[in-house]
């Protein structure tokens, strides 16, 4: 929260709260009308502002949409903008499309390769380096584990083990979005995937882990001879097609079958959490989440039912819209999660390819700040400056940010 100096202080808190969201619209319409010198009028009165309670202020940090980790150089260029613009965390990709970002000596294992191949640089080692450029602690690294479950087509380990893609219900490997996943229900993918993860945990001090939406599997998925033996097992049941309909989840069968796949994948984030905690007793888990209807139907995630072995949630809400933003985040669902755990809000900087100015950006900020969450998460790093270099992008930050809180 950022509370103004000066009288407003004595305020009564319930007033209190509504003098912070009135200051916060005006200036986000002064920043869209007045542009620099609404920033600059900022950042010349910092004096009068003061960050009174911890703060998520984090950066994703891709591998493959992202040059930040291709050199050292990258790196520190990179993570000093985060430090310049008073972020304190930092979500570097560990894991994505099925290469590891580290020498991984479980994925060499797998599928004969030890680290993503663009980024296999004479023995560099991109985590123990980022910690190293983080270690005055400050800022704390999560290691991101992007897209879960979901792998590529040119990925080695769909040839290595392609018993191990979930299937359609025609036996083919893709989803009707041409997205390929590895079967979240298999045992082996299991142990795979949670070796991994316990490789990285063990080997490295990081400050927290990071799943996002895709612990999961596309609802299209799952007929495999593994799985549709065990639904069977454990249900008596055939295992259903989707029903041809807008409302599929109307059909009892389609929705139990929905659910039972969704109660696996919550057993395994479940057990896995605790493998984690078993290394690290203190270490975060968070996750970056779609709205729960979406990532149920289509996705098999039920991921308010993880609410008791995680330790944080961050609200992917990628928008130019601001009304969509604003509508996310005033949902039953977001108020009453939020009572439980830290909740803060991912902002893209980029939405579907359309960098977002910055008047926008200050105006979902201003939004999220005014729900109450608990922080701030931009994807990604890159677009934390404009690629004119220009100061607008750095002044509307420092503006959000104008001193430095931790997590």
């Amino acid at each position: 929260m950022i509370l103004v100096e000066s009288k407003i202080r004595k305020t009564n808190p319930n007033t209190l709260k509504k003098i912070n969201w009135k200051i916060a619209s005006i200036i986000t319409i002064a920043a869209a009308s007045a542009g620099l010198y609404y920033f600059n009028t900022v950042l010349r009165d910092t004096k009068q502002i003061a960050i009174t309670t911890p703060e998520i202020r984090g950066a994703w940090v891709p591998a493959t949409v992202s040059k930040s980790m291709d050199t050292k150089v990258n790196m520190v260029k990179t993570i000093d903008r985060i430090k310049t613009l008073n972020l304190n965390t930092i979500y570097l990709n560990v894991f994505s499309r099925g290469y590891t970002t580290f020498p991984s000596a479980v994925n060499s294992k797998a599928i004969g390769i030890k680290i993503m191949p663009r980024l296999d640089n004479k023995g560099r080692d991109i985590v123990k380096e980022t910690l190293s450029l983080t270690s005055d602690k400050k800022i704390k690294t999560f290691a991101w584990f992007e897209y879960g479950f979901m792998t590529f087509p040119s990925n080695p380990i769909v040839k290595k083990h392609p018993e191990w893609i979930a299937l359609n219900s025609e036996g083919g490997m893709e989803a009707e979005d041409d997205t390929m996943w590895l079967n979240p229900i298999n045992p082996k993918v299991q142990g795979y995937i949670s070796n991994i993860i316990i490789e990285l945990v063990t080997r490295y001090d990081i400050d927290g882990i990071q799943f996002d939406d895709h612990m999961a599997l596309n609802s299209e998925l799952g007929y495999d001879k593994y799985t549709l033996a065990l639904y069977k097992k454990e249900t008596g049941k055939q295992s259903p097609l989707k029903p041809n309909t807008d409302l599929p989840l109307d059909d009892p069968l389609w929705k139990e079958w929905l659910d039972w796949r969704s109660a696996k994948i919550t057993s395994y984030m479940k057990d896995l959490t605790s493998k984690i905690k078993k290394v690290k007793p203190n270490l975060k888990v968070s996750i970056a989440v779609n709205y729960s209807a979406l990532a149920y139907k289509e996705y098999c995630q039920q991921w308010p039912n993880w609410l008791d072995f995680i330790d944080e949630i961050i609200v992917q809400n990628y928008t130019v819209s601001n009304s969509n933003f604003n509508n996310i985040l005033n949902s039953i669902e977001i108020k009453k999660i939020k009572k439980q755990m830290p909740v803060s809000v991912a902002l893209g900087l980029i939405v579907n390819g359309q960098v977002i100015t910055d008047s926008q950006m200050l105006q979902q900020a201003t939004i999220s700040r005014g729900h109450g969450l608990n922080g701030i998460n931009f994807w990604y790093a890159d677009f934390l400056e404009d690629k004119q270099k220009s100061k607008s992008r750095y002044l509307a930050i420092k503006s959000i940010f104008p001193e430095y809180a931790p997590r």
